[in-house]
């Protein structure tokens, strides 16, 4: 063997020891990163609001005088972070379990809602103080295991998808003769009303979609837009737009008026998302939230879900939606990092009680990263996706989730 054929031996052993070793670091570097979250929550966001990337970078000494900062008598619930059975913690009280997401100014601009082109499914209701389907459990970590008639939620078995179809909304052939006058285009027009009347969606693409759907031309189109503004400006409808952090949401409501008109014209009200949400959430100072959780409960339709929003459980977890989809059933947080992360420490331990694993939707990828951390140090077993991958396709056309841990049981 000749000098240069050793020294590239050589090199190339170094190489893959060299890889190993980092390997072996990032892997330790993570494994510390969530135990700093486990045992100081607090320290933890701090220090990471100073500096995103502190903890990727700090040396061995850093990490040894971060972990003695940790006061080595603090008390802390059994059981986890949400105490024995996911009880919430003596120290926040109940307040920490509602939903307390940071408010959000309404930008002036004008969008077209999230873009996507999708299928759109109609809302069924649900029945009150659901429980999951036996197959859709996955074990907690503090549960007996599942018995043998317990079974995961199965891969994409939708038998569920119905796709809107134009004679989904038949129209009247004139509108009552005291609202004539409003319209200049029925058929549009009074249609964009019997949307929003009949189905309670509140994201402005969810209607643009299904009535260019009805009439047979592309969705976000400028008549369509010319259409919306005329609504609005005869006081039928009010929109709104959201910045969701990369993603700006359009909302689009049927005003007083609205309501009244569209009554009288026949179309049977249903309540509106937007609605139930501010209603459930703290009114006004939720409008961020309120629009993340109808582009979400958008893009769950789009993949064949049925959507319940704020459903009523039995235990301390308070879900923003349920998902339904052929047999399938869970329960979904959608959060966009707002508050403290001991609040939605407790947010994802009574998720895991209620239904044996964490699921949540974040508004981007950096969110949902951030989150999951949080999510693995409080529940064995999740799935996660972000509004901005859903909307990039990142998760395919049927499922939902980009990010598993635990038992891979979850994969619609």
């Amino acid at each position: 063997m000749d000098r240069t054929t050793l020294l590239d031996q050589l090199l190339s052993e170094e190489r893959r020891l060299r890889s190993l070793a980092e390997a072996e670091v990032r892997a330790y570097r993570k494994t510390l990163t969530k135990l700093a979250l486990r045992l100081a929550p607090a320290a933890f966001v701090a220090r990471r609001r100073e500096d995103p990337t502190s903890f990727e970078r700090f040396s061995p000494a850093e990490w040894e005088s971060f972990f003695e900062s940790v006061p080595q008598k603090e008390e802390r619930p059994r059981g986890g972070w949400g105490g024995e059975s996911g009880q919430p913690s003596a120290i926040s009280g109940q307040q920490a379990e509602k939903h307390s997401h940071q408010p959000s100014a309404i930008s002036s601009q004008k969008a077209t809602g999230v873009e996507q082109r999708a299928e759109q499914h109609s809302q069924q209701p649900a029945a009150h103080s659901p429980q999951p389907t036996a197959n859709s459990q996955l074990p907690a970590a503090n549960r007996q295991p599942p018995t043998a008639e317990s079974r995961p939620l199965k891969a994409d078995s939708s038998t569920d998808r119905r796709p809107l179809k134009a004679e989904g909304f038949p129209l009247p052939p004139s509108p009552p003769s005291r609202y004539a006058a409003l319209f200049a285009n029925w058929e549009r027009e009074g249609l964009a009303l019997q949307i929003l009347a009949t189905t309670g969606w509140s994201l402005r693409y969810a209607v643009d979609e299904a009535l260019a759907t009805a009439v047979g031309i592309g969705s976000g189109s400028g008549s369509i837009k010319r259409l919306f503004a005329r609504l609005e400006k005869l006081g039928l409808v009010t929109s709104q737009v959201h910045d969701l952090g990369g993603v700006r949401a359009a909302v689009l409501l049927l005003s007083e008026r609205g309501k009244q008109v569209a009554q009288g014209c026949g179309f049977a009200l249903v309540p509106c998302e937007w609605e139930l949400l501010l209603q459930a959430h703290g009114g006004e100072r939720q409008t961020k939230h309120a629009a993340l959780c109808c582009a979400f409960a958008y893009q769950a339709r789009k993949r064949g879900w049925t959507v319940e929003l704020c459903p009523e459980v039995e235990g301390n977890a308070q879900p923003d939606m349920r998902l339904l989809r052929g047999e399938d059933s869970l329960y979904v947080e959608v959060e966009a990092e707002s508050g403290d992360a001991e609040r939605r420490m407790r947010k994802w331990r009574n998720q895991a009680d209620l239904q044996g694993y964490v699921a949540f939707c974040a508004n981007n990828g950096g969110v949902r990263e951030r989150l999951v951390l949080e999510a693995q140090a409080a529940s064995k077993h999740g799935v996660a996706t972000d509004l901005t991958a859903l909307i990039k396709g990142q998760a395919g056309d049927d499922s939902l989730w980009v990010e598993r841990w635990g038992r891979k049981a979850i994969s619609s």
